[in-house]
């Protein structure tokens, strides 16, 4: 069952940018939100409490946009990628923060993100030496894989952790992760909790591709309609009262949805185990997804 009972204040979310500057997300119908959108996003946010973001050098336009768009007073995390830059690794890294800077028209970042585990040797000391220039606030890393954890947790100057975590994909939940994260004193960010938007779609919207996992939707579908909740409430609830987690990840392409978004969260957990969750990567993994 949810650990945890108290209600999570609204300023744990986080604006997932990835949208901001990609046509990104399954369930995505309306595209890249355009600049008088994203202001009425931001403003809907600031409403809320929210006032942090989550974006990476890989996401298109997205950290320009935050740079147009949202004022010096929001907290950033970003993700950097040794693999964007062909070039001698440290120089590659220090210049993606640099871009990253100017594009978002900010001084110093709060959380910088290695976006791969396998960067770790080739790309660490690199952000600890940022961090030690104040260039960074924290550092840390974006996890994807169970067997990277151990690698990650034995860093030094490990701050953030973020990883996948939904009502389908519980893999860190059940071996312990997030435990073990905070046992460090390290930071718990979740992120995908709609699984680029599949669990938030209605039977007859899912690709075919998704066919092959029928039982498992019936099974959250069932699950919806006897709790009488929404997907969406879902979600939200399913990681807001887990008490280990300390910020949650959160794409939107409109204000509306963030409006609505906002109104989710409620005070008591939804009671749910682990009988929604699939081991499947095939399912779990967007990249491994054939669409």
């Amino acid at each position: 069952m949810l650990s945890g009972g108290c209600f999570v204040p609204l300023h744990k979310l986080v604006l997932g940018a990835a949208q901001f500057g990609l046509n990104y997300g399954l369930a995505n119908r309306t595209g890249v939100p355009s600049y008088d959108e994203l202001r009425k996003i931001k403003s809907v946010a600031e409403k809320l409490g929210i006032k942090a973001l989550d974006t990476a050098s890989s996401y298109g336009d997205s950290e320009k946009a935050i740079g147009q768009v949202f004022d010096t007073s929001w907290t950033i995390t970003t993700k950097c990628s040794m693999r964007s830059k062909p070039r001698e690794p440290a120089t590659g890294l220090r210049e993606q923060v640099h871009d990253s800077l100017a594009l978002l028209k900010h001084s110093y970042l709060d959380n910088l993100l290695l976006h791969h585990a396998k960067d770790i040797n080739s790309g660490w000391d690199t952000l600890r030496n940022l961090k030690d220039e104040g260039l960074v606030k924290k550092i840390g890393v974006s996890l994807y894989f169970n067997d990277d954890l151990d690698a990650v947790l034995s860093l030094p100057d490990l701050d953030v952790v973020q990883i996948t975590l939904n009502v389908f994909d519980q893999r860190f939940l059940k071996i312990g992760a997030l435990n073990c994260i905070k046992d460090k004193g390290v930071e718990v960010h979740v992120r995908s909790i709609f699984l680029q938007g599949l669990l938030l779609m209605q039977p007859d919207q899912r690709p075919s591709y998704f066919s092959k996992w029928s039982k498992n939707f019936a099974l959250i579908d069932g699950f919806l309609q006897q709790q009488n909740v929404s997907a969406k409430e879902l979600c939200i609830n399913f990681v807001a009262h887990l008490a280990m987690v300390d910020k949650i990840v959160v794409g939107v392409e409109t204000a509306d949805q963030l409006a609505e978004l906002g109104q989710c969260i409620r005070d008591e957990p939804i009671p749910v185990s682990d009988f929604l969750a699939c081991s499947d990567p095939k399912l779990l993994d967007p990249f491994l997804w054939q669409i």
